[in-house]
């Protein structure tokens, strides 16, 4: 029987009361185990030993660079006890990612033969496709694109510059972005920009090693950004925001958000006539496109804008906004979810009940939104496909041939999501 184990390694010797351990014994490189086996490798003879008191349950012999404490937690122990220095079965240890040379090993052809099909070579028997083929599906093999960059000593690396990194948007951006160039084959370097100082941002940029770099993608949210990106050259292809389109292209650089566009709607489907608005920092073209969003679709549908404040984003600053909202407004849209979610603690503060008396809404829909009370009404954003979008642009920029190859990522259009912070205005 196989003891079946999860194993936790840690750099320290901490355990809890209810934990076996494994004593680890480091033996010389070459020193003989006590069946007479020698390892070129460095040995770790170690056996289980129980906190409780327990006698050991046995011994394992295990190949290891340094010396670890490990702490057990037994998932499953099928123990019939496992012999003092038994080698380390195949069950216990943890599986080998396939290679090429398994794939062609299976499907008894050459690890040649196996890269000549995955090229798509054609002079290759329809028989022998088949088995390679039925190798690569077995095993679950997968070739790796940024080795063979790494081997042809082709550019491997792609730079982001970003602002904000810890905001929701920016950082799902980051990785999906992270994800999509990886399965290009490139790594995704991350260069962060101050919005509040373009001295700092310019340095950053200047300083940035370009080395390896087969191409660049710029967030420019704000004029002052955009305008340092002017003025920027760089040896590389360089995909910039424009307009606020988040990279995505084209369809994403229009004058208004379409996404506070369904806001509006939807307040106005509910009976609401007059609002109040929490607009985002000047300068930022989200802020200035959200703003003429509500503005444009207010002004067709009979609506009034009875107030406005401008904030920075944060819930602080929802918070200080939403002190300002009139008697006569009922409902408040705020330009993020963070901001609304300020404005949300703030109303109830002040004694008015959301959404009884206030409707409140985001943009956005962060992680918390639902679980706000009431649940925020919000703008959907899918980040993840707005970095999968950027990075196919910047590789149709990078290798035209290349990305008409790879699968096509869609546009995703934001999508209102509807909870408790919205309801019937009050009559």
């Amino acid at each position: 029987m196989v003891a079946v184990l999860g194993l936790t390694a840690t750099q320290g010797s901490h355990t809890d009361a209810a934990s076996p351990r494994i004593h680890l014994d480091r033996l010389p490189a070459a020193a003989p185990d006590e069946s007479g086996r020698r390892s070129s490798e460095g040995h770790l003879r170690c056996a289980f030993r129980s906190i409780s008191g327990r006698p050991p349950v046995g011994s394992l012999s295990i190949n290891m660079p340094q010396m670890l404490s490990i702490d057990i937690r037994w998932r499953q122990c099928q123990s019939s006890g496992l012999e003092r220095n038994q080698p380390m079965t195949e069950e216990l240890r943890s599986p080998r990612p396939p290679t090429i040379h398994d794939v062609a090993r299976q499907a008894g052809v050459s690890s040649q033969t196996v890269t000549r099909y995955v090229r798509g070579f054609e002079g290759i028997r329809p028989v022998t496709r088949q088995r390679v083929q039925a190798a690569i599906d077995d095993l679950g093999w997968k070739p790796n694109p940024l080795a063979r960059a790494l081997r042809l000593g082709t550019p491997t690396r792609i730079v982001l510059f970003v602002h904000e990194i810890e905001e929701a948007g920016p950082s799902n951006i980051i990785a999906a972005a992270t994800r999509a160039a990886a399965e290009a084959g490139f790594v995704l370097d991350v260069v962060p920009l101050d919005v509040n100082d373009l001295s700092v941002s310019a340095a950053a940029i200047r300083d940035v090693d370009l080395s390896h770099v087969a191409g660049a993608m710029a967030f420019a949210p704000t004029h002052v950004l955009a305008d340092l990106f002017d003025r920027v050259e760089l040896p590389v292809p360089l995909l910039r925001e424009v307009n606020g389109d988040g990279i995505e292209g084209e369809h994403a650089q229009g004058s208004v958000d379409p996404g506070m566009l369904l806001v509006v709607d939807h307040l106005h489907e509910l009976g609401h006539r007059d609002v109040f608005v929490i607009n985002g920092p000047e300068g930022w073209y989200s802020s200035a496109k959200r703003r003429r969003a509500v503005e444009e679709r207010c002004a067709a549908h009979g609506m009034r804008v009875v107030g406005a404040e401008t904030g920075d984003w944060s819930v602080a600053s929802g918070y200080e906004a939403a002190a300002a909202v009139p008697a006569a407004a009922t409902a408040v849209i705020a330009a993020n979810d963070e901001m609304a979610l300020g404005a949300l603690a703030a109303v109830w503060e002040n004694g008015r009940s959301v959404p009884g008396e206030l409707s409140v809404t985001g943009f956005d829909d962060i992680r918390i939104a639902p679980y706000a009370r009431p649940g925020l009404t919000t703008v959907h954003v899918d980040f993840r496909a707005s970095g999968q979008l950027a990075i196919q642009r910047l590789l149709q920029m990078i290798a035209p041939g290349a990305a008409e190859r790879r699968p096509k990522v869609l546009p995703v259009p934001p999508r209102l999501v509807v909870r408790g912070s919205t309801a019937r205005a009050a009559t």
